[in-house]
C-alpha cells in the first residue's frame, strides 16, 4: 500500500481538509469508510447475460445542431479527423441502443454527465475530513447531470427566486434547500485543475453556460418542446418565460459572479458535504467528489428517462474495450449522460412550500433541462449523435 500524505488544511467550514491519498484500491479510508474491489457496486459487465433490449426503448434524436464551433468535444471533428472509425462508432452505438450499459442506481447522490473514467474518489467521514480512494469504487453507479445536481438546482433557483447575494452565496442556499428535502449531490475534478478550474466544464464556466443558453433561448426551446411532444409531458409557454427572464436578469446583475470561479463553487459543494457526513454520522459516504482522468472524447449523449437506472459509462468503456483490446482507451469514444428524472426530483425539491407548487415546478424543470442543453451548446459543437432512453 502507498500513502501519499496531504496536509491538512483548517479554517472555516469551506476548507477542505484532506488527511491522505490512498493509491492501494483495497483499504480503509479515514472514518472506518470500507469501499474494496466492487463491494456495493451494481453496473453490468461486458460478460453478464441480460435482455437489456426488452427492457429499454432506445430512440436516436437529430443532433442539437448548435453550440460552439470552436469547442473539441464534437462528433462531427472526430469523424473528419479519422479519429472516430465506422467500427468503433457501429459497436458503441450497438452497445447504446442494447441497454447493456443500462444499470440500478446504487447510490443516492448524483455527479456529473462528463463521459471520462475516474482515478479516485474523495469522501468525508463521520467527522468531516476528507481521504481520496483510488481505482474501481470510483465505477459507483448514481445519477448523472451537467454539473452534478447542486449546479443543476442552481439554474432552477436563478429562474424562480430574485437574487439576495452572489453565485457562491446562492449556490450554498441550493445545498442547504435541497438536504432538507433529503437531496446531497456530488460533484468532480480533473487532471486539467488549476488554481481557479476544477476541469468540471459545467462549474468552470458557469457564467458562459449562461450567456449561451440566453443567446441560444429560441434554439433550446424547441429542442425541448420536441423532447416534452416525444415524452407526452405536457408544454407551458409561462414556464420558458420565466426562465429566460430569470436568466437574462441574473446576466444584467453586476457583480452576482465576481470573486466566484470553479474552485470556489467547488469548495461550497465539498464543504456543504463534510458538513452533512457529520450530520450523518454513518460509514457509508453520503456523497462523493470523483477526480476523473484524461482528456474529453465525447461522441454521444444519452438522455435517460427510467427512474431509478443510468447509463453506466464504466460499463459502455469495459464493453466498447472487449471489442477493441487493441485501441488504446483515451481513443475510444465517451458518452454524456443525463438523467432526467433526476432534474425531476431536483424541480419538485426546489419548488416544495411554494405558493403553486406544481406551477413553480414546472419552471424549474424547464430551467433544470435548459441548463443541460445551455451546457452542451458551451462545451460541444452540437453534433453529437444524441439517443433517448426509457423503458418499455
Amino acid at each position: 500500500m502507498t500513502v501519499q500524505p496531504f496536509t491538512e488544511q483548517t479554517g472555516n467550514a469551506q476548507d477542505l481538509r484532506v488527511v491522505q491519498r490512498v493509491t492501494d484500491h483495497e483499504v480503509v479510508l479515514p472514518g472506518r469508510v470500507h469501499i474494496i474491489g466492487n463491494t456495493a457496486l451494481n453496473y453490468p459487465r461486458a460478460d453478464e447475460e441480460q435482455n437489456s433490449m426488452e427492457e429499454y426503448n432506445v430512440q436516436e434524436v437529430p443532433a442539437m445542431g448548435f453550440g460552439n464551433p470552436d469547442a473539441k468535444i464534437s462528433y462531427a471533428k472526430q469523424k473528419a479527423e479519422n479519429r472516430l472509425s465506422d467500427e468503433v462508432e457501429s459497436a458503441a452505438v450497438e452497445i447504446i441502443q442494447a441497454g447493456s450499459a443500462m444499470g440500478e442506481i446504487t447510490d443516492k447522490d448524483d455527479g456529473c454527465m462528463d463521459g471520462r473514467g475516474a482515478k479516485w474518489v474523495t469522501f468525508a467521514n463521520a467527522l468531516g475530513i476528507f481521504g481520496e480512494k483510488a481505482t474501481t469504487a470510483a465505477k459507483h453507479l448514481r445519477a448523472k447531470l451537467a454539473g452534478g445536481g447542486y449546479l443543476t438546482a442552481l439554474s432552477m433557483k436563478i429562474a424562480l427566486d430574485s437574487h439576495v447575494g452572489d453565485v457562491d452565496e446562492e449556490l450554498r442556499e441550493v445545498t442547504v434547500t435541497l438536504a432538507d428535502q433529503g437531496i446531497i449531490c456530488g460533484t468532480h475534478k480533473g487532471d486539467h485543475e488549476n488554481e481557479e478550474k476544477t476541469d468540471c466544464g459545467a462549474n468552470d464556466n458557469l457564467k458562459t453556460i449562461f450567456i449561451n443558453g440566453f443567446n441560444h433561448f429560441g434554439a433550446i426551446t424547441k429542442t425541448i418542446k420536441t423532447i416534452y411532444t416525444l415524452r407526452g409531458i405536457a408544454y407551458d409557454e409561462s414556464a420558458d418565460n420565466r426562465v429566460h427572464a430569470g436568466w437574462s436578469g441574473t446576466l444584467e446583475q453586476q457583480g452576482y459572479f465576481a470573486g466566484s470561479n470553479g474552485v470556489s463553487r467547488y469548495k461550497v459543494i465539498m464543504g456543504h458535504i463534510a458538513r452533512e457526513q457529520q450530520k450523518d454520522g454513518g460509514e457509508y459516504p453520503v456523497s462523493t467528489s470523483k477526480h476523473l482522468r484524461g482528456g474529453h472524447n465525447e461522441a454521444f449523449v444519452v438522455l435517460n428517462f427510467c427512474e431509478g437506472k443510468t447509463f453506466s459509462q464504466a460499463a459502455f468503456k469495459e464493453q466498447l474495450q472487449a471489442r477493441f483490446p487493441d485501441t488504446p482507451e483515451e481513443e475510444l469514444p465517451q458518452v454524456f449522460v443525463v438523467d432526467v428524472s433526476r432534474i425531476l426530483t431536483l424541480a419538485e425539491a426546489m419548488s416544495k412550500g411554494r405558493e403553486d407548487e406544481k406551477g413553480h415546478s414546472g419552471v424549474a424543470l424547464f430551467a433544470g433541462i435548459s441548463y443541460q442543453f445551455a451546457t452542451a451548446a458551451t462545451l460541444t459543437d452540437g453534433s453529437l449523435r444524441t439517443f433517448i432512453v426509457s423503458e418499455k
